[in-house]
């Protein structure tokens, strides 16, 4: 079966299906087939605020040969950015494409990652793992059953790049495994400090093939994850408020926020409260503070005791507040059940 590869351009299409060769079939989706509706708003602001994409007037014959080419398609498909530091994937399961989060591959080349290192012997008692702190927890808990030590760093891919330097100067650079953010950035290795879609597109391809031979795509990969440490059901909602006024209103959200901070998310119990701008955190249950060993930031951070999260912080390029929702459940229409309502209560703080 060819592998399938799609460009805008059939100019582009012949002149990489000659490098290719025959294995591959390279087609042209003759520029772009979707885009949001230009009469209404485009996004589903009752189901985790999705975009509702319509097909482009004139494309539907293509899109129909295109999705018939995909469904008989086996293989990983990879879209970098074009200063390529960011990746996203697709992959084929059951027949259709499935989209893969930023938070998923990050979660699943962490796994495998520690696991080749676990095969081979190499993997160091002493080996570190890192993420922006928004991005799933997930990969924290997989990281605690190889034995890895995690670490929740402020967004910005600077942070992450400075524990790679920091390891370097003593002498533990081997001990790095890899570092991601939620917004399709990772890095592995020593020989940069930013997000890298080079060496991680090598990444996927390779984990994609090592699970090919034991019959397993990488959608099946991610619900093993799934069954075996809960589905992680993670959003990111932004809300704008433009102008001098909103600016105000992000302030006195958040000021609120921090002199009335939720006691339960979803109906379950708040039991750990966290403000990166005082630098504490404490716990609820026994009332304890401990401090918060990064740099300042307006964030504020809420724990449930089912282990669904919330974090708020308005972004540092944009008049926009982001709220980042974790719901964590055993079953999949339960978390993300949960997870919706997370959104909806959060929706009100912003009113």
């Amino acid at each position: 079966m060819a592998k399938l590869v799609i460009v805008e351009s059939p100019a582009k299409a012949k002149t990489i299906g000659k490098y290719l060769g025959d294995d591959y079939e390279v087609t042209a989706s003759m520029g772009h087939i979707r885009d949001l509706p230009a009469s209404q708003l485009g996004i589903d602001v009752e189901h985790g605020y999705a975009p509702q994409y319509i097909s482009i007037k004139g494309k539907e014959k293509l899109i129909k040969e295109l999705k018939s080419k995909a469904k008989h398609a086996d293989g990983v498909l990879l879209a970098t950015d074009p200063d390529c530091d960011r990746v996203g994937i697709a992959v084929m399961q059951g027949g259709k494409v499935r989209l893969m989060s930023g938070n998923e591959v990050g979660a699943m080349l962490l796994n495998y990652l520690l696991e080749m290192r676990k095969q081979k012997g190499t993997l160091s008692q002493n080996s570190v793992a890192v993420k922006s702190f928004v991005s799933t927890d997930l990969a924290q808990a997989i990281a605690a059953r190889y034995g890895c030590t995690f670490k929740n760093l402020l967004t910005g891919f600077k942070y992450i790049g400075e524990v790679v330097t920091q390891l370097e100067s003593q002498g533990r650079a081997d001990d790095f495994v890899m570092g991601f953010e939620e917004s399709y950035g990772y890095l592995a290795g020593t020989h940069a400090r930013d997000k890298d879609a080079v060496v991680a597109s090598m990444l996927i391809c390779e984990m994609a093939a090592y699970y090919k031979l034991q019959g397993l795509s990488l959608g099946d990969v991610m619900d093993k994850i799934y069954a075996d440490y809960g589905y992680y059901d993670n959003a990111v909602v932004s809300y704008t408020f433009e102008g001098e006024a909103g600016m105000e209103k992000m302030a006195g959200i958040m000021n609120h926020l921090r002199q009335n901070p939720p006691k339960s998310l979803g109906g379950s119990p708040v039991v750990e409260h966290s403000d990166y701008q005082s630098s504490l955190s404490t716990d609820l249950v026994s009332g304890k503070s401990t401090p918060i060993d990064l740099p300042k930031s307006n964030v504020l951070e809420y724990k449930a005791e089912n282990g669904c999260k919330l974090i708020v912080r308005p972004s540092g390029t944009e008049p926009k507040i982001k709220t980042y929702v974790t719901a964590v459940a055993a079953d999949k229409a339960v978390a993300q059940k949960m997870g919706q309502q997370l959104i909806d209560e959060s929706a009100a703080w912003m009113a």
